[in-house]
């Protein structure tokens, strides 16, 4: 009885202790909640409120909105001094989260002005290259993008990222080399990031140049030549505009004109013509002109003719004077019989040289349609050699003189015995170096 007595009551205390135990259990101490709120301020949309036990960590919300602003982070304070981090950062008690909130950046970029290339004639050298500046007028950077153009040169941008705020890239434009004749506005746009873009206006003009214009400045100048002995040249200089080029053929022709005539090839394209060395005096005379073109839509333009007056060959002879006293008597005197020295006569140059006569006499005399008196001592000689060619030959002071392009006046021809009459179709011919000869 005493042992069962016993066993109750260490049962009776078991149960007990047990009992206390859970008593215990359920009056334990339960864990605290905390509130979390977002604040976003005027304007901001909501963010709902979070519960989070003591020692938890707040679940990152999705960025609120605000029109005209661009969500930054979540903040400790109003002040935006700390920021909270979700990834460390715990509760401890009721929190508010303080949104903060920034304007958005601006994107806009500007390009200066350019002026006129103005206006060019073709052929025209490449014009110098202009330069244009792009500006970031905007808060945000931007990132350009290299311009093109269709008609003009292009230069590398100096950048391609810009900073906010006035930050400037440059490039260079010029019109392409050998554009044709036109009009070459074109307007170069300039991209940038964000949609963003300038654009900058360029204009050019090339113009036919004017016709070039040819101008002869020396004439080819007609000459007497003897046969058998043709030498020289015919020449013709000229200039031209717009520094065209010039070039020349040579022409002969079986009249006196500047047309019509026939092209003397490809040996005869120089400003100078050698006149043939095979002319004779029955062919003669013989007619040539020079035609001048050039580059640059100049029109041609042909030189004068020149005459190239063929004389027969003569041969040397005994050189004899005729000379008339006042009473009208001609004489056939020897030189040597005068002087005491017989002249010559040179055949090339029609120079008469040693000798002279000391006859007097008074007269008249036509100089291209015009008269007057001879204007020395009135000394006068013809002078023939054995061919029958003839040159009218004055003495002055020592001196032998041939005259050119005079021949006496009509009223001594009665005193002109044959064969001397020169007042039919004889003509008086000129020569390079000034002296005459009269043919017969």
């Amino acid at each position: 009885m005493i042992r069962n007595n016993k066993l109750n009551y260490y049962l009776t205390a078991i149960a007990l202790i047990f009992a206390i135990g859970l008593g215990l259990n359920g009056c334990k101490k339960k864990d605290k909640e905390f509130t979390v709120t977002f604040e976003t301020g005027a304007g901001g949309s909501a963010v709902a409120q979070q519960i989070v036990k003591d020692g938890g960590k707040v679940t990152k919300p999705a960025d609120p909105t605000r029109d005209g602003y661009v969500f930054d982070k979540w903040y400790k304070e109003s002040a935006h001094t700390t920021e909270w981090n979700f990834s460390t950062d715990l509760v401890r008690g009721n929190t508010t989260l303080y949104a903060k909130w920034n304007v958005p950046p601006t994107y806009s970029i500007g390009a200066s002005a350019l002026t006129s290339f103005g206006a060019l004639q073709t052929p025209y050298a490449q014009p110098a290259a202009k330069t244009v500046t792009i500006t970031n007028t905007g808060t945000g950077s931007v990132t350009l993008t290299q311009p093109t153009a269709t008609n003009y040169d292009i230069g590398a941008l100096s950048t391609t990222t810009l900073a906010a705020n006035g930050a400037t890239a440059t490039f260079t434009v010029r019109p392409k080399a050998s554009l044709a004749v036109g009009t070459y506005n074109e307007t170069i746009t300039i991209n940038g990031t964000n949609s963003e873009s300038a654009t900058v206006n360029a204009s050019f003009m090339v113009t036919e140049a004017p016709p070039s214009v040819i101008t002869i400045t020396l004439q080819p100048v007609s000459r007497t030549l003897t046969e058998g002995s043709i030498t020289g040249s015919l020449t013709v200089m000229a200039s031209a505009t717009e520094g065209a080029t010039l070039s020349y053929q040579w022409y002969s022709n079986e009249t006196n004109s500047n047309e019509g005539g026939t092209s003397l090839g490809e040996g005869a394209r120089n400003t100078f013509f050698t006149i043939p060395t095979d002319l004779t005096a029955e062919g003669s005379p013989y007619y040539y002109y020079c035609v001048v073109s050039a580059t640059g839509g100049a029109t041609p333009v042909s030189s004068n003719v020149a005459t190239i007056t063929i004389s027969s060959e003569h041969t040397a002879g005994t050189v004899e004077a005729k000379y008339q006293f006042s009473g009208g008597v001609w004489m056939n005197v020897d030189w040597e019989e005068i002087v005491g020295a017989v002249p010559t006569l040179d055949e090339n140059t029609f120079t008469v040289t040693g000798g002279g006569v000391n006859i007097s006499f008074t007269g008249v005399y036509t100089d291209g349609g015009g008269t007057g008196t001879l204007g020395f001592s009135d000394q006068w000689a013809y002078l023939y050699d054995s061919s029958g060619k003839i040159g009218f030959v004055i003495t002055a002071i020592g001196e032998i003189e041939v005259f050119i392009g005079k021949t006496m006046s009509d009223n001594f021809t009665a005193s002109y015995p044959e064969p001397f009459d020169f007042f039919d179709t004889k003509d008086m011919q000129d020569t390079v170096n000034g002296r005459s000869w009269w043919e017969p």
